[in-house]
């Protein structure tokens, strides 16, 4: 109770107390700002002890204004509940009681007159929709949540209630607190958590966009808290069926407030969860350890020091022992027999107070009587789990991780203090770094604190299937992707975050980069029905490609004559695009992947994913640099070389006036991004080989019907390679960009050996980088059999080791053969490169392709083997021809992939209008597309 004068409370009592008066754990807390009679207070406190047998306190705090008295009040409040009233309020007899009856954990229970409006909303459309809940008085709050909630004091005195609350309800922590209405005025009945009217709805929902946004009358944060506020509501409304929520969401939409169907209904979102699809730094928190003796903390050192690494602040408060010189370089230590202030001020501006061992909590009651604290390590290294997980720098730490995770789940008693879903992020952002043999103990703990069958636990087991790819293999991950699809397809609407992280990580097993982009094999490219059934029947894939789902249409004037090159992940083989750009256009090169990080890669990021979600439900998202944007909202054309993250957002962006073409090269088939392309936007598809555009058409499937497919080699400046060889080319092998599993070296070494067999003059030239060190794991396992392999008998000796050059011609008159051993290639430039120069080809059928026509669509089918006794077989029959071969050889690359060809190929397809019908990518090799 809150007011100037406590004796004037005293007539009101009995109606307050009255059902409560058996009660002990019922509190009254006396807030008063005026002048105090303390023999007036006391025949007060007398009449208020005959009518409860609960405790009774009285707060003084002279002239201060609301947001103080509150913070006070609640301050000194011992229970789990709290509801305020004012001098003026009046409530009818019985109410306190049903109140208390009503109660949840996670209910704020709301006592307010109908109609009420305070007079700074004045007579704006929402004023009878929301005004019930734009003050504290007469409302029931959990102690706790206000106790962590700041109290706003920079506002105007009637915004303060509508902020404080609007606080709650948008904190993390306390999303999930709901307000039900509960009719406090005399003669009024008690309604529990009831609904207001439909009509005051629908007035508060016509009238907030204009609130939020244009209305002077209401300063901006407390437009934003009323809009907080209504939220919550609309959680309440759909909840419990009385609205629908698609009804909702295109209500709010209209009235251009942009909100997630997920934020509208359902429990609090994971924290985890909304920073790992923002990839937002978390918060930086102070957090007071206590502890009689400071060498305990050697005991969970390595817990702290996560916590700094991830951005805490860490004060370490202690009565004995000295710090080691490790821990005073990321935590502030303060020894209370030297500066007990400071220890005090700490205290008292920690957002957590852990007490650690057993005099801790002794110093902590000295120090700070009233501290709220925890007690025990087991409560930081939950917090150092939780922000982990939450950090783009907590996974740095694996070790640390284990450890904290193992001694919580041996205790097991503070395994519920973490966030469920902290146990598959952070175990799956440990993975991603390659440390998947620190992950069992984060498993183990995940494991002992998840349901079984819970959507955490579904991703949890995701994540271990994800380490455990290489044994597991495409089909194994496969089918632990479609139980993870079918949990996020039954994942209710308002958990909206756990569906899209579900959905991710199936995407991710879908995808794992080991079990298709070096491997002999891959359903990607041999049963892309079989293995993408599930996810392109899944309800989010089917949103995120639906062509009746907007795009965002860019609105700025056509340029004619413009053209946007985007230059690809890996932008080293868009200058032939540029050229052919050129002769029509005023080209502007885009390089997505100078601007922002994520661009320089293919891998799923959750960032790249949520925004073509986001765009699929018509949510505001800059899917591109603003700039880049502008650029291609007023291009006439964009080409975009790879198929990757880059196209996926370019596809969402173009106008309708804006023609859209795309590059795609063999990773595309293998990655996820053409998958989640808006391919009805797109004008045109060029591949460089026909074994390439089947494997797109196939592993895309529908979504590319009525797209045109141009199959169009890379060029070949067979100008910049002479004749010229060295008697030793004669029996030499060369073999360019070497040094991946991919190319698979360890084919060229055993063709070498059988060679060497017949004639131990033959030679193998390796051009390029050796492996990278250190490597991933399994380009490392590539480089340690390449290296046996190497120095066997059979080789040794015979291998030239030649580092990479631009000038590739200058290493090629000691060619005479040359090779191309690769699992898969979509054109091999180096191949025909070498052939340009007078080495005759030797070509592996590439085993990834050779389902879908493989290397014979591109090349002579003479030039094709199968194996390196093949290989070897035809080198042989081949040599005594070798002069004749290699000018035949060079001549075909004149023939097909001319340079000057090419471009105007490539122009023509820039130029032409639209064709309305897809090639037959099943016609004879030779055909024209």
């Amino acid at each position: 109770m809150s007011g100037d004068d406590a004796p004037a409370t005293a007539d009101r009592l009995d109606g307050l107390t009255t059902g409560i008066g058996d009660r002990d754990d019922v509190e009254i807390v006396l807030m008063l700002t005026g002048p105090v009679d303390e023999a007036a207070l006391a025949q007060h406190r007398a009449a208020v002890m005959a009518s409860t047998p609960g405790s009774y306190q009285v707060v003084h705090a002279p002239g201060a204004d609301l947001a103080t008295v509150v913070s006070r009040g609640v301050g000194a409040a011992r229970g789990q509940h709290v509801t305020f009233l004012g001098i003026g309020d009046e409530v009818s007899r019985g109410y306190l009681s049903a109140v208390v009856r009503t109660l949840a954990p996670d209910t704020i229970g709301v006592a307010a007159e109908p109609g009420w409006t305070p007079a700074w909303i004045g007579a704006h459309p929402i004023a009878q929709g929301v005004t019930e809940t734009s003050r504290i008085t007469g409302k029931v709050f959990p102690v706790d949540v206000l106790r962590d909630v700041p109290v706003p004091t920079d506002v105007a005195p009637g915004a303060c209630g509508a902020l404080l609350l609007a606080r709650i309800a948008g904190s993390y922590r306390h999303q999930h607190v709901a307000m039900s209405a509960a009719p406090a005025r005399a003669g009024a009945v008690h309604r529990g958590r009831g609904l207001e009217d439909d009509d005051a709805h629908q007035r508060a929902m016509s009238g907030l966009a204009d609130l939020a946004q244009h209305d002077e009358r209401v300063d901006p944060r407390s437009a934003e808290a009323l809009s907080r506020i209504w939220m919550d509501r609309l959680r309440r409304e759909i909840s419990t069926g009385r609205r629908d929520l698609t009804h909702v969401h295109e209500a709010l939409r209209a009235d251009g407030v942009d909100v997630q169907l997920g934020d509208l209904v359902g429990p609090a979102p994971s924290r985890t969860l909304v920073s790992f699809f923002t990839e937002q730094e978390p918060k930086e928190r102070h957090l007071v350890v206590v502890l009689d003796d400071v060498e305990r903390a050697t005991g969970f050192s390595s817990a702290l020091r996560g916590l700094a690494r991830c951005g805490d602040s860490l004060v370490v408060v202690h009565a004995d022992g000295e710090p080691s010189s490790k821990l005073v370089k990321y935590a502030r230590t303060i020894d209370v027999r030297e500066d007990e202030a400071a220890a005090r001020s700490a205290l008292s501006d920690a957002d957590q107070v852990v007490t650690v061992g057993r005099g801790a909590k002794a110093l902590l009651h000295r120090l700070a009587p009233e501290c709220d604290h925890e007690h025990g390590v087991d409560h930081v290294l939950a917090a150092y789990l939780d922000k982990a997980a939450r950090s783009s720098k907590g996974s740095a730490m694996p070790e640390a991780l284990n450890r904290a995770a193992k001694r919580l789940s041996t205790s097991g008693e503070h395994l519920g203090q973490v966030d469920p879903w902290t146990w598959p992020v952070l175990t799956f952002a440990v993975v991603r770094l390659r440390a998947g043999a620190h992950i069992d103990d984060l498993v183990t703990a995940g494991e002992q604190a998840l349901q079984p069958d819970s959507p955490a636990r579904t991703a949890l087991d995701a994540v271990r299937a994800l380490d455990g790819s290489e044994s597991l293999g495409a089909r194994g991950l496969q089918l632990v992707a479609d139980r993870v699809l079918a949990t996020a397809d039954e994942t209710d609407p308002a958990e909206e975050r756990i569906a899209r992280f579900l959905h991710y990580l199936a995407m991710c097993l879908l995808f794992e980069p080991t079990q298709h982009t070096s491997v002999p094999s891959t359903p990607l490219v041999e049963a892309p029905d079989r293995h993408l059934g599930a996810l392109r029947s899944s309800r989010l894939h089917r949103r995120v490609i639906d062509v009746t789902r907007p795009v965002v249409t860019p609105r700025t004037p056509r340029r004619p004559g413009h053209a946007v090159l985007f230059a690809g992940a890996f932008p080293k083989f868009h200058g032939v695009l540029h050229e052919a750009l050129s002769v029509d256009h005023t080209v502007e090169r885009v390089d997505l992947s100078g601007i922002e990080p994520r661009f320089r890669n293919v891998i799923t990021d959750p960032v790249t994913f949520v925004q073509l979600l986001d765009t699929a439900e018509g949510r505001r998202s800059r899917l591109l640099d603003r700039s880049v944007t502008h650029q291609v909202g007023s291009a006439e054309i964009v080409v975009v070389d790879w198929a990757d993250k880059g196209l996926a957002l370019a596809s969402r962006v173009v106008g309708d006036h804006t023609r859209l073409f795309v590059r795609v090269h063999g990773v595309d088939t293998l990655s996820p991004w053409a998958h989640l392309t808006r391919w009805d936007r797109v004008d045109g598809i060029i591949a460089p080989s026909e074994h390439l555009a089947r494997a797109l058409v196939a592993a895309v499937g529908p979504a590319l019907d009525g797209v045109p497919v141009h199959v169009v080699p890379n060029p070949v400046d067979a100008s910049r390679f002479t004749l010229d060889s060295s008697p030793a080319a004669r029996h030499t092998l060369g073999l360019v960009g070497w040094a991946q599993r991919v190319k698979d070296p360890h084919f060229a070494l055993d063709t070498l050996g059988l060679l060497r067999a017949e004639d131990p003059r033959w030679r193998l030239r390796l051009v390029g980088n050796d492996f990278p060190d250190p490597a991933r794991p399994v380009e490392q396992a590539a480089a340690d059999a390449f290296r046996r392999r190497s120095t066997r008998k059979d080789v040794a000796g015979g291998i030239d080791f030649v580092p990479f050059t631009s000038d590739v011609g200058s290493v090629m008159s000691d060619i005479g053969w040359a090779l191309s051993t690769s699992l898969r290639e979509s054109f091999h430039l180096g191949l025909f490169e070498m052939a340009a120069s007078g080495a005759v080809p030797v070509v592996r059928d590439w085993p990834v392709y050779a389902g879908t026509g493989g290397v014979a669509t591109l090349v002579p089918e003479e030039w094709v083997i199968a194996s390196p006794e093949a290989a070897a077989e035809r080198i042989l029959r081949t040599e005594s021809d070798w002069e004749e071969q290699r000018h035949l050889a060079r001549q075909y690359v004149v023939d097909h992939f001319d340079h000057g060809r090419v471009v105007e190929r490539l122009r023509d397809i820039f130029a032409a209008p639209v064709p309305t019908d897809t090639p037959d990518l099943n016609a004879p090799h030779g055909s024209t597309h």
